[in-house]
């Protein structure tokens, strides 16, 4: 099966490379080195959903305490940046920051395309429909029906122009945007107070919400995560196969 994945990558079949090696790794010793090979194809094939959940489940104590010391590729695998081209192009055209998108698809959806909540939030960025329809009217284009929320571009350019909305409503200022993603712009706007801008682990401490607390903070140690490892890589183990 290794021997498979790394035909299949010769071609540039990465999604059945991926499956392959996802076979060989489950019999075999199971050692950090094929991990990260395993999320490499991933990478490869687009499928930053089981890449990132690779990376999380077998490298979380590096993730948690690796600081530093890690190689910046480590970083870049373990914080994916799913469906980049769009991100660019619709937080571009909303002047939102590319990774404040990715943090949110991270935090929402751990950027699976085609996830539905039990609440009916849909895809990447895990939009209601009754909020996609507004946003979209919003910005004069056709709302889309609800089979289009699981297409990433479609989706990304909705939630990107949905952070803009919220960014003129709090000039700017991130954590309550945050905030207002997970509870509502209605609901934020009664905690936020201008004096937070100075003090905004004042501001998180006092929402009232716990689920959003932790929303907000982990969505801004994503955003943290997401604009450091933008460096250029170096190899994080290596493996013959996989060239």
């Amino acid at each position: 099966h290794q021997q498979k994945a790394a035909a299949f990558a010769r071609v540039g079949l990465h999604a059945f490379a991926a499956d392959e090696l996802a076979f060989a790794v489950q019999r075999d010793a199971k050692r950090p080195a094929q991990y990260a090979e395993l999320a490499r194809f991933y990478a490869r094939a687009g499928n930053y959903h089981a890449q990132f959940h690779v990376m999380h489940t077998q490298f979380s104590y590096w993730i948690l305490f690796g600081g530093k010391d890690m190689p910046p590729e480590f970083w870049q695998l373990a914080y994916p940046r799913g469906f980049a081209e769009a991100v660019e192009t619709h937080g571009a055209a909303n002047k939102v920051d590319s990774s404040v998108i990715q943090a949110i698809m991270l935090a929402e959806s751990a950027l699976d395309p085609a996830v539905i909540s039990p609440a009916g939030a849909v895809g990447l960025m895990q939009l209601m429909p009754d909020t996609g329809r507004r946003v979209a009217q919003a910005i004069g284009i056709e709302p889309p029906s609800f089979e289009q929320y699981t297409q990433p571009d479609v989706n990304i350019q909705l939630g990107a122009a949905y952070l803009q909305q919220l960014s003129r409503l709090f000039q700017g200022k991130l954590p309550p945007i945050i905030a207002s993603y997970n509870a509502g712009e209605h609901r934020v706007k009664t905690w936020w107070q201008a004096a937070y801008a100075q003090d905004i682990p004042a501001f998180i401490a006092m929402i009232p919400y716990k689920e959003t607390r932790m929303y907000v903070r982990k969505v801004l140690w994503y955003v943290l995560e997401y604009q450091e490892s933008s460096q250029q890589p170096r190899a994080l183990y290596s493996q013959s196969q996989s060239r």
